[in-house]
């Protein structure tokens, strides 16, 4: 919901491959750098409130 409310469209989050944990960001038409910057930025902070609510001792990370 967070990446239609930004880009305003839809932005699909694909598994990554095979042996690996993560999301796989996948724009269906091309959006700005600066959209997929706040995309990004916004993903981790809710990631990692997530993760802290949780008591889980991780961070998440953009590779």
């Amino acid at each position: 919901m967070t990446n239609a409310l930004i880009v305003g469209k839809g932005v699909m989050l694909n598994p990554p491959d095979e042996g690996k944990l993560g999301i796989t960001f996948a724009y269906p038409e091309a959006i700005s750098v600066e959209q997929e910057e706040e995309i990004k930025d916004v993903f981790l902070k809710k990631l990692n409130v997530f993760f802290q609510m949780s008591n889980l001792e991780l961070i998440a990370e953009i590779k």
